[in-house]
Order: C-alpha cells, then structure tokens, then sequence
C-alpha cells in the first residue's frame, strides 16, 4: 500500500466548518507569489474534508495540453512518478476536459486499474477540474483509502474548494512567468552586443555593456545616471522632453538623431529607436542607439566638399544619371545630356525606356528589378540608346543602387559609354573573321577535291602498276620481291594518308550523303577509335539539301564541340541531337563531364587560347544563327546551336 497522508487520522472538518478552512485559504492565496508554495495550501486544506486521504495537483501546460502533476500529498513516490504527466490524449486528461467534477473508482470513470495503482490501495477519486475566465487551467483530484470511497457529504466541500483556487493560481503563475520573462530580458538585454538603454523618468536605470564602452566606461561600470550627463548640451532638452513624453503615453517621435559625450569629453553622433516598455513595474523607454558618428563625419565632408563633387559630377568623360525608383532621370551631368540630345532643362523627368530600344528594355527591366528586390547590387550589359532626335548609338551601360544609412534603396546611378566605334570595330573584325573561315573551306574544298581526285587516283594506279609488273615474267627473285612488297606497303599507307588528309579537310561524304549521315558515320568512326559512348539521333534530313557552306559549318561545330568534350570533359558519354524542323536546324550537343568555366574561356579566346568556343560561334553567326554555351564546373556542358533552314536550290 502507498504511504498514507499525515492528515489521514486527524479529525475532518464538515458542514460549516470548510466555509472557514476556504475563507483561511483564501487569504493565505492572496499573499503568496509562489505557485509551489500555493498548491501546497490548497491540499493542505483539501486533507482536512472529510474522506480524503492523498491527493495532487495538475495544472496545463500550454498548447500540448498536457496535464502536469505540479504537487502531491500522501502518495507513494512511484505512483506520483506513473501519474506525473497526463498526455492530452489519455483517459485522465480526458475526463478532466470534461470541465465537471467527477466521483468514483478508476473503474467507474473508466480509467486502467494496474498494478501500481491496485497497490495504492485507494477506494475512490475525485476529479475536480478548476477553471480561469471559462477555461480549464488544472485539476485538484482527490483520493480516498478507506471503505466506501469518499464520502458523498465531502463532495460539496471538494466541489467548492475547486471552484475557489482557479483564479488565485491563474494570476500567481501569470506574476511568476512575467518575473520570468523580465528577467530573461534582462539576461539578453545584458549579453547583447547591441547598444541599449532603459530610461525611466529621464534617468538611466539599464545599459548594456555595448552602451558603456560606446560612452568610454569600463565593463560593468555603472551608467544609472541622471540622462543629462550623457547627453550634449544642445540636445539635452529635446531628447529628455521626447523620452518623458513617449514614457507617459503622449505623442513623440520613436526615432532622432543626437550628440552624446563620452567619459573622456569626446562627442559621438547617435541614432536611437525606441519604445515604451515596462521596467521594474513602471512605463520606461527602451530605446536602441546606432553609432552613427563616421556618417555624420561624412555627412559633413560631403556638404563641405559639395561643390568640388558638382565640378567633377559634371566635366566626367562618362555620361551619369542619377534616376528615381521609377526610372525618371532626376540629375544627369553634361556628358550624359550631350549623348542622348537632351538640355539640361529637358533632361529632368526622361525615362530610361524613352532612350533604349524596345528589345534591350525588356531585358534591363528584368535586372531593375532583381536590383529593387536586393538579388543584385549591380548590373552592366550593352544596349541600343536612342538620341532625342531619334539617332542610335550603343552604349556599355552600369546601373548600381543608392542605398541610405539602413539599407534601403533610394536611387539608381547609371553609366553610360558611348561604344558606337567599337562595336563597329567589332563588327567589322567579325565581318572579316566569317570571311576567312568561308574562304579557308572553300580552299579546303578545293585542295580536298585534287588530293582525292588526283593524287588519291595516282597513287592508287601506282599501286595497281606494281601489282602487275612482274605479270608473265616466269621467276622473281626473293629479294626483288620484298622489295616490291616493301613499296606496294607504302603506296597503301600513302593512299590511306592522302584520303585521311582530304577527309579532314573536308568529309566527301558531306557532297554524297548529306550532312546527317556525315554526322552519323563521323560520331561511329569517333566513338570506335576513341571509346566515347556518342549516341546520335538526326531528325528531317532524310530528303533535305542544304548548302554546302551550312554542312560544312555544322559539321565543324559538331567535330570541335566532340573535340572538347574527348579532351577536356573527361566524360564516357555524350548526346549529339541534330534536328531541322523549319524554320530552323537546331544541334545540340550534350556531356556529363567535368564542365568548365564558359566566362573565363571566353576570356581566354579573346587573348588568343581557346580559340575553338570563339570558332564556334563565329560558325553559327556565319549562318545567321546563334551558338549558347551552358556549363557549370562538376555538371557537364551544353552546346546549342540554331540557324536558319535554308534549302539548297537546284
């Protein structure tokens, strides 16, 4: 049997005499601050009703529901161990949600009788749930040992005791978690490494370590001082009056800025945001200060330095625009209204839309916005700008943003450089370049024809000479034999390298097969001498002519794209896809190899390596088409190129 509760021989008291035990317990109630020391009151007076011999208290736990047995009177240590949590789902907490006192043995509330709970030996329970402002809160549940359970003449006794403790321990734990939270904040306010105060009635009661060095005090000197101390003289006033007013509930800004004076009479520039707060159970200000005197520094040297920024603002080489989150010009030096033909009186209000051309809006508004929404700082790409008077020119353009001292975007900064020249320049370079390569094949084309048709042929007939040259003769010597087994070994590797030559300089099977067989064969040859797994697929080139500049341009971005991709990608499978759906072909061309840097090869190709990616694309622009390189290092490369359909015409 479970120990017995010290109460259990007293006398009980009944009738009138638990009107007194609740009235001493309520007042006993209203002086403690203590919830352990409460529910401990509360059993004590709830061993004197007649019929009860042990007891405990469970209170809730906030949004699990769990019932948590907080104290408890003459049970057994195991038993409090087994009822010590009632999760929200189980039989007990179950019945106590059912907000109304209930009698009777566990059987009869319908609650498992085990072996611990038999051993206990009680006869009957009380489950009396107690309540706050309509909610449940707790159960007092009550037991008994002795024959008969609990008495029926107790059950008003327990009803009205319950009924009394709900609102007591509702504000006694509502005091003990407001202690609690002050003094976490307390606790945080003290290891932060934020600058922060607590005024109260314009005095310093808290400061942070963070807030005493600022001021120039050593760690844990003390800063509970009258306000006044700290701050300059011309501020003094103002911030006093604000942090009275903010304190007492009146009208005051939450943020200014303002001098302080550090302990060695230095002056520091400050930001503060504050609020009102409750401090040691009065209205105080909080209030959260931001060094802000290097800005103020700077503030004042830009002032200071106004002019000499306008000269150079305006005599700068660059066109500079200074242009509103909408998009609307709102400065712009000379340079910038000389380049797009504007006065300094017609500039103001100009969109960037007015002079860029439609195609390169679209994509500058789409890094605008990335820049508002802080994906970017900056950006610069190359645009068509459109002069006042509707002339073009190409500007190399760097659009960054204004942020202010907390980070928001105020403003952009564009700008811009007139690079008509050079993209002219440029222009004429590629001109230049596709001129080469279309010449280069034709002389490849030609060579490749001679050396096929002639040299090929010749050799070939010599070969067949020195198969017949000793037709008819009876005897040959042994030694004039494999002389002429050495030679006629030659003339097959001479052949061999006279075809290999003229393949490579340009596949003949380009003019007998088309461009898609040629493909085909070339990614078979490939992959049986160098064992790269190619798989192939070629769509629309069954009964499709092209011209032979288009074949053979194609056909060279295929052969330095498999190039890359057995040299470099260190890959045993590529993805060749050749597709003509009209109106254009499209290749594609695919590893899952070690991929590369495109940015910094392209970068390379421009200094002379790696001319092969600058090949590429000047093959594809050749045909009117483009070229896109995709590759992430560790992911693989993807080669796509588009060009226009064009038939060849009979």
């Amino acid at each position: 049997m479970g120990a017995m509760s010290e109460h259990s021989t007293e006398v009980r008291v009944s009738g009138d005499e638990s009107t007194r035990v609740l009235l001493d317990l309520a007042v006993a109630l209203a002086t403690t601050s203590s919830t352990r020391e409460a529910v401990s009151l509360i059993l004590d007076a709830a061993m004197e009703i007649d019929g009860v011999d042990c007891g405990g208290i469970y209170l809730l736990e906030g949004e699990s529901g769990t019932l948590r047995l907080e104290h408890s009177v003459g049970l057994s240590p195991e038993f409090a161990r087994q009822e010590s949590r009632l999760a929200a789902d189980t039989p007990e907490n179950q019945l106590v949600r059912r907000g109304e006192p209930l009698f009777g043995t566990f059987e009869e509330l319908g609650q498992r009788s085990d072996n611990i709970r038999c051993r206990e030996g009680l006869t009957g329970i009380a489950v009396l749930p107690f309540l706050h402002a309509g909610k449940i809160i707790g159960s007092l549940t009550l037991a008994s040992r002795r024959a008969g359970g609990i008495p029926r003449g107790s059950r008003r006794a327990m009803e009205d005791l319950a009924a009394q403790i709900g609102g007591p321990l509702a504000r006694i734990r509502t005091q003990e978690d407001q202690v609690e939270l002050h003094e976490s904040y307390r606790r945080i306010l003290e290891k932060s490494d934020e600058i922060i105060v607590v005024m109260q009635d314009a005095q310093v009661r808290f400061a942070t370590p963070a807030a005493a060095r600022f001021l120039g005090h050593a760690d844990g000197e003390s800063l509970s001082v009258p306000a006044a101390m700290f701050l300059h003289p011309e501020d003094r006033e103002r911030v006093i009056r604000n942090s009275l007013a903010l304190q007492s509930g009146r009208p005051a800004p939450d943020r200014e800025t303002f001098r302080l004076l550090a302990k060695d009479g230095s002056i520091h520039h400050a930001e503060t945001r504050r609020g009102e707060i409750e401090w040691e159970g009065r209205p105080a200000v909080l209030s959260f200060l931001v060094d802000i005197t290097e800005r103020a520094k700077a503030e004042k040297a830009l002032r200071e330095g106004g002019e000499i920024f306008r000269a150079v603002f305006d005599s700068a080489a660059q066109g500079i625009a200074i242009r509103n989150l909408r998009g609307r010009i709102v400065q712009a030096n000379e340079k910038m209204r000389s380049m797009l033909g504007y006065t300094r009186e017609e500039i103001g209000g100009v969109r960037v839309a007015d002079y860029t051309a439609a195609e390169d809006w679209e994509r500058e508004k789409e890094l605008i916005r990335q820049l508002k929404e802080g994906g970017i700082e900056s950006f610069r790409i190359e645009k068509c700008c459109i002069r006042r008077d509707g002339s073009e020119f190409w500007a190399d353009v760097t659009v960054s943003g204004l942020r202010d001292a907390r980070g928001r975007l105020r403003a952009f900064v564009s700008t811009l450089i007139d690079i008509t020249a050079l993209k002219r320049a440029q222009e004429d370079v590629r001109a230049l370049n596709q001129e080469i390569m279309r010449v280069q094949e034709e002389e490849r084309r030609s060579i490749a024809r001679d050396l096929h048709d002639h040299v090929a042929q010749n050799l070939s007939s010599l070969g067949i000479a020195c198969e017949t040259l000793f037709d008819g003769e009876p005897s040959v010597p042994e030694s004039v034999g494999r002389r002429l087994e050495e030679m006629k070994s030659v003339l097959q590797n001479s052949i061999r390298s006279v075809r290999n030559l003229a393949y490579g300089l340009r596949p003949p099977e380009l003019d007998q097969w088309g461009l898609g067989r040629t493909v085909r064969e070339y990614c078979r040859e490939l992959g049986e001498k160098s064992g790269l797994v190619i798989d192939f697929v070629s769509v629309g080139f069954e009964n499709l002519k092209l011209g032979s500049n288009a074949e053979i341009n194609l056909f060279r971005i295929v052969q330095e794209a498999l190039a890359n991709a057995r040299n470099h990608a260190k890959t045993k499978r590529v993805r060749v896809r050749l597709v003509a759906s009209f109106p254009k072909i499209i290749l594609r061309i695919e590893d899952d190899g070690q991929g590369f840097d495109v940015e910094q090869t392209r970068a390379d190709s421009a200094s002379g390596k790696h001319m092969g990616l600058l090949s590429m694309s000047e093959r594809a622009s050749l045909l009117g088409g483009s070229l896109r390189i995709r590759s992430v290092p560790g992911q693989g490369t993807r080669v796509r190129a588009e060009i226009p359909l064009v038939e060849k015409r009979e």
